[in-house]
């Protein structure tokens, strides 16, 4: 009983030490990466022009999935692509051409049917 009573603290002993001893030592601080450097007077722009970013890139996935539905609906329906954009008009596949984001404009390719926003 006596031995029982030492292995215990033994035990104990042994395990902290493997737990606080062993293992790769990490640096105290992980910097942190960021569009702004870290630098809290440039963070305000930087915040508003991520928003601006990601405003245009969504309303660019937005337009350009409507008007990829409709030149499918009207190669369906006419049995061709159409020439330009305008043609999903005329074919009352579209009421009207949605406006592109600012700055941007659509490129649409008669021949393959794709449909790109790119810069004006």
């Amino acid at each position: 009983m006596h031995s029982a009573a030492l292995l215990f603290p033994i035990l104990i002993a042994l395990s902290c030490l493997l737990l606080t001893g062993c293992g790769e030592k990490k640096p105290a601080e992980t910097p942190i990466s960021s569009t702004s450097g870290g630098n809290p007077l440039t963070a305000p722009t930087d915040y508003l022009g991520a928003v601006v970013k990601a405003k245009n890139t969504a309303g660019s996935k937005i337009s350009t999935t409507g008007l990829q539905q409709a030149i499918q609906s009207y190669q369906a329906q006419e049995g061709k692509l159409p020439k330009e954009l305008l043609d999903l008009v005329k074919a009352g596949v579209l009421p009207s051409i949605p406006n592109p984001p600012k700055g941007m404009k659509f490129s649409y390719d008669s021949k393959t049917g794709d449909l790109k926003v790119v810069t004006e």
